[in-house]
């Protein structure tokens, strides 16, 4: 029997290998550790108090949304910001996707301008090989129909 992830382009090929990754103790801690680090109101949450889940949907990169659910600091945040602040989405890029065409600069420009705009979530931080960013309650990805409407 042929295994048809041998067919697949190498960049797929590797994402899918390194799909058992994503239920490793490692990265989940690697992921709150980022939030803290990256989000400015969250410097003092317990890991203990962040909840991270995997989203699905992402063709490049791994996704997941990480919830903060220490209740004091969320209380404390709604009363100085206007930014919602109890989840984000963080956003691992792919490996080995450079051959793809993926400008990863690029893309966090066009990012920036789009979120000017008011069409895409802000960038809350950066990190090497991913960003942290504004989670977009039952948002949806866009389908090529939805691109090609005027309006």
């Amino acid at each position: 029997m042929e295994n048809s992830s041998r067919t697949q382009p190498q960049a797929i090929q590797d994402i899918d290998d390194s799909l058992d990754v994503l239920n490793q103790t490692e990265l989940i801690d690697d992921i709150k550790t980022k939030c803290i680090n990256g989000v400015p109101l969250w410097k003092n949450v317990s890991p203990s108090n962040l909840q991270v889940a995997v989203v699905s949907g992402g063709c490049s990169n791994y996704i997941f949304r990480v919830s903060n659910n220490d209740q004091n600091q969320i209380s404390n945040t709604a009363a100085t910001t206007a930014v919602a602040t109890d989840t984000v989405l963080v956003r691992i890029f792919g490996s080995g996707l450079t051959d793809l065409g993926i400008d990863r600069e690029t893309e966090s420009l066009c990012q920036s301008l789009a979120h000017s705009q008011g069409i895409s979530p802000k960038c809350i931080s950066s990190f090497e090989g991913g960003r942290i960013e504004e989670f977009v309650a039952n948002a949806r990805t866009w389908s090529m129909y939805d691109l090609r409407q005027p309006n």
